[in-house]
């Protein structure tokens, strides 16, 4: 519903989240409240991510920063993909009808692995000094969930650990 100066002051249920007006700008109330207790933006490639599932618990401990990878990582587990069995579209005479090979999927994961490098290097220093990973996710504006994957992946993947291992040793 929208007042004689066409703001949003009420929202029809037609959406899917609970929506907010301020400064002239209509706002989702879950990016908005983020925003506010963290004082500082969403950063471009991130989302807010309802722990809970449920869209209308906006509580400040429901609502996690997460990229949109680590999301569609989190709402597709057990999902097989879309596209999971179908050779690539005709995008051209040459790639017409490939099939994604092994060394594809590595290059993809180098470069995922390069985008994220200096923030798992500087949550592996931090967790050495004695933070846990909430304290370190409150640092750098990350949830408890994405600091212990992004620790997680560091380990294993550059330091050529079995994570499980580690925590066995580190536990004792």
């Amino acid at each position: 519903m929208k007042d004689n100066k066409g703001r949003f002051v009420k929202t029809t249920g037609s959406t899917r989240y609970k929506r907010i007006e301020r400064n002239g700008k209509n706002l989702q109330l879950h990016r908005y409240l983020w925003e506010q207790y963290h004082n500082r933006e969403i950063p471009e490639g991130f989302i807010i991510h309802h722990i809970d599932n449920n869209r209308d618990n906006n509580k400040i401990e429901n609502l996690d920063l997460m990229s949109y990878a680590e999301h569609n990582y989190l709402h597709g587990k057990g999902r097989k993909p879309w596209n999971y069995g179908v050779k690539c579209p005709n995008i051209s005479e040459s790639k017409m009808g490939h099939i994604v090979t092994e060394e594809q999927i590595q290059k993809q994961k180098e470069t995922w692995k390069n985008k994220y490098i200096e923030s798992m290097k500087l949550i592996d220093d931090l967790f050495k000094k004695g933070l846990d990973f909430k304290e370190i996710g409150g640092k750098l504006g990350l949830s408890y969930r994405t600091v212990h994957w992004r620790y997680k992946k560091y380990i294993e993947d550059y330091e050529g650990e079995c994570w499980n291992e580690r925590n066995t040793r580190r536990n004792k």
